[in-house]
């Protein structure tokens, strides 16, 4: 091997978000719990990933199905971070759904990387 030779050597970096949490259409952190929700009601839940590399997919999962792969990459913010939204809405939320679990998943690629998550079990107020 020549040792004058140039190599060009391409590295990708991953980096999973830094910052994942669900808030309710208040705006306000769900942590464990979500609800309760009166049935019939709708469960209005946002998922935000936050300095992804790159920006994840985010995922919503109902007791282990996939029920929404839909997100928004809103791209570089002041700080130089990027935040992804998946909002979720379940109109007339009915009874099978008490103690259900949702799961928010934030997946970088189909590489490597880990997949980042947070869950919480739905609360019903039943009629």
């Amino acid at each position: 091997m020549n040792r004058n030779a140039n190599e060009k050597q391409c590295y990708y970096i991953e980096v999973p978000p830094r910052g994942m949490y669900i808030k309710d259409q208040k705006g306000q952190p769900v942590y464990a719990i979500a609800g309760p929700y009166d049935e019939d009601s709708d469960l209005h839940l946002t998922c935000v990933a936050e300095n992804g590399l790159p920006p994840p997919s985010l995922l919503w999962y109902l007791n282990d199905n996939l029920i929404d792969d839909s997100f928004i990459v809103h791209g570089f913010q002041s700080n130089n971070s990027t935040v992804v939204e998946n909002e979720l809405i379940i109109n007339r939320i009915a009874a099978k759904y008490q103690d259900c679990i949702l799961t928010c998943q934030a997946i970088n690629n189909h590489y490597s990387t880990l997949p980042v998550s947070s869950s919480l079990r739905i609360d019903m107020n039943r009629k």
